[in-house]
């Protein structure tokens, strides 16, 4: 049976009258709008294991190497479409978790935005294959190999995956959540499409080409999957070699640049000349993060931003005036640590990958960053 927090502000809202609820749902909750520009906030009620939600053990889906997606559409709780944006959370595998739960935070636009288990986990959880007879896949740590795919589609894509439950290996099988599944705990939402040519730790969705881009683990290339074609590319890059170790990526769409941030360093990959297949160590300028963290770009400020763990500080990368691209001008490193608002807690030990991540729903726009199961999100309100 499926189990939830009963938070249902519009009861019975179907797929006929979602055009009204989302205009009911982009009001501003007052969390919001109190927050002060430049300034991180605590997002009310947003507790996973306090929530009522959480099955047993699946505070480890964080924890164990586990990532995140901002859905912008909505999603089904029931057979009750919620509208609004929503922060997705899927994860476990290896030896650390069996459970392919998949949990869902919002709407973002509620006053206390509420925790919901979309899907229970399998009760005889697929072990040591990519999915089971029915179609659910193994659990896995999710890193950055999942995307959201928003507009009609409105998925939440796997380009494979590393580390299933329990023999860690790859999964190069593409695995697709589809939230508006009615009743997805009784209907089946998952379901496959064509298969990656290798399982993937990173991967980035651009929204202005239709291309998912991944990384396959330990290989000189890269890969992506074009949404409407159902269809893989592989493309090979120049050197330096690849970098892994927790690495998380973000998309410039403006310049067709795919950044990939690690403990070490940063490397960009131009999406817009693969034929020149260009992977390479930019020229920066300032100071840049060091240690693990996450990367998102900001469309509307137009610059790539950073948090490494270090409490409220963000890093900023911004691109030259012009020739920004390989043997081009140097990029500039920043940052900020606002003297006000909330702090945000210590960073999962494994990483935070797609947990922090960016939000602009028409009327809130910021960076939505989870830690823990046991505390709050934090917003960051630019």
């Amino acid at each position: 049976m499926l189990s939830f927090c009963p938070k249902f502000p519009y009861p019975g809202i179907r797929s006929a009258s979602l055009l009204k609820a989302k205009t009911i749902r982009r009001a501003v909750p007052s969390w919001y709008s109190s927050a002060n520009s430049s300034e991180w906030t605590t997002v009310p009620g947003s507790s996973l294991s306090a929530s009522g939600v959480m099955q047993s053990g699946d505070d480890i889906f964080i924890n164990a190497w586990g990532g995140g997606i901002v859905n912008t559409t909505g999603v089904y709780s029931g057979t009750t479409f919620i509208p609004g944006t929503f922060f997705i959370l899927f994860g476990g595998g290896h030896s650390d978790s069996s459970s392919n739960a998949v949990y869902a935070c919002g709407p973002l636009e509620d006053e206390t935005p509420a925790w919901y288990r979309l899907r229970d986990r399998t009760s005889s959880p697929p072990t040591n294959v990519s999915e089971d007879g029915s179609g659910n896949p193994v659990s896995r740590h999710t890193y950055q190999s999942i995307s959201y795919v928003g507009g009609a589609k409105n998925w939440l894509f796997c380009s494979g995956g590393l580390a299933r439950y329990s023999d860690a290996n790859g999964i190069a099988v593409a695995h697709v959540f589809q939230f508006n599944t009615s009743d997805p705990n009784t209907n089946q939402p998952w379901t496959t499409k064509t298969a990656p040519p290798a399982a993937a730790d990173v991967s980035a969705y651009d929204s202005s080409t239709g291309r998912i881009w991944s990384h396959p683990d330990a290989a000189n290339e890269v890969q992506y999957y074009d949404v409407s074609a159902d269809s893989w590319t592989r493309v090979l890059f120049k050197s330096p070699g690849w970098a892994t170790g927790s690495a998380c990526s973000a998309i410039d769409t403006s310049r067709g640049i795919w950044a990939i941030y690690y403990s070490t360093g940063l490397n960009f990959f131009r999406t817009n000349d693969i034929n020149a297949n260009d992977y390479y160590a930019p020229s920066t300028t300032g100071t840049a993060p060091t240690g693990a963290g996450s990367i998102i770009y900001d469309p509307v400020a137009d610059v790539y931003r950073v948090w490494n763990g270090n409490g409220k500080q963000i890093f900023t990368l911004t691109a030259p005036g012009s020739s920004p691209y390989q043997g081009g001008n140097s990029w500039t490193w920043s940052s900020a640590t606002p003297a006000g608002g909330s702090t945000p807690s210590a960073a999962a030990t494994n990483g935070t990958f797609g947990r922090f991540a960016y939000v602009n729903n028409g009327s809130m726009r910021g960076y939505l960053l989870l830690n823990s199961a046991t505390g709050s999100f934090y917003f960051y309100k630019p």
